[in-house]
């Protein structure tokens, strides 16, 4: 799911206009239009937006609240267009020791 569709579903469920989600997210509304057309924002402005919303920015940016159920480099991409994207991910192995014998 899109940013600017996942915006309209939050706004819809709370019953907001864009006027109200920019009053409460303290952000410019043309800031919030340009969202809803789907223009890419800012880390700071997702935050913001998430925050008026009272939604987590994952549910925001993509939809669902389940970090594993989309690839976090090609997802943040889109959203942030030029500014870098550093993304790390571990994992933890336990490893059997040999046995000795």
């Amino acid at each position: 799911m899109e940013l600017r569709d996942s915006l309209k579903v939050a706004l819809l469920a709370k019953g907001w206009s864009a006027s109200t989600l920019s009053r409460k997210a303290g952000v410019p509304k043309s800031t919030v239009s340009d969202a809803l057309a789907g223009a890419k924002v800012s880390l700071d402005v997702l935050t913001k937006l998430a925050r008026g919303l009272e939604i987590s920015i994952h549910r925001l940016a993509y939809g669902t609240e389940d970090p594993f159920t989309v690839n976090p480099r090609e997802s943040l991409e889109p959203l942030f267009g030029e500014e870098e994207i550093v993304v790390k991910m571990y994992r933890v192995v336990r490893k059997k020791q040999k046995e000795r014998g």
